[in-house]
């Protein structure tokens, strides 16, 4: 196993990096799928290709760890709203609501399908830049790129519809 750490580490931890923000964030993952990899090892020993794996592990233990912040927050957020009493909207406040709903709808449908993607795992979904590249079968960058054009084309859309 110490060899085996030696020879992919680096790879591990680059491949990481793209997919967290910080250096100290990557040590934390690769120290994860090592882990995991050291207490399943019977599961990795007949391996073809050792690299696509290991990215594979590393992009899955990055999102079980991306989902635990997750539900972390929404529990810190869910037991902070019981000690406040919510105010209820009124129907004025809904109407409003409605349509802004409705025009954010039109917004998204107007954008290119390509585009359309991206804009909704990244801004509704809150995946981060990495993971959606991953998904969609693109580089981050361009995945960034995306989401500003997209971000362009729905306040444009905005724009035309209030008529500013």
């Amino acid at each position: 196993m110490e060899t085996f750490y030696r020879t992919y580490r680096p790879k591990v931890f680059q491949y990481a990096m793209r997919l967290v923000a910080s250096p100290s964030e990557a040590d934390d993952l690769v120290q994860e799928v090592f882990l995991l990899l050291q207490t399943r090892q019977s599961e990795w020993r007949g391996i073809a290709n050792v690299n696509a794996w290991l990215a594979k592990v590393t992009l899955n233990v990055a999102r079980h760890q991306w989902r635990a912040r997750k539900r972390a927050a929404r529990r810190d957020t869910a037991w902070g709203s019981d000690a406040v009493p919510t105010r209820v909207p009124t129907p004025l406040e809904r109407l409003e609501a409605k349509r802004g709903l409705r025009q954010l709808e039109k917004a998204i449908e107007s954008l290119r399908p390509l585009y359309r993607s991206v804009y909704w795992l990244t801004e509704v979904n809150e995946l981060p830049a990495a993971e959606v590249a991953v998904l969609v079968g693109v580089p981050p960058q361009t995945v960034r790129v995306q989401r500003l054009r997209a971000r362009r084309q729905v306040c444009q859309h905005y724009q035309a519809a209030v008529g500013a």
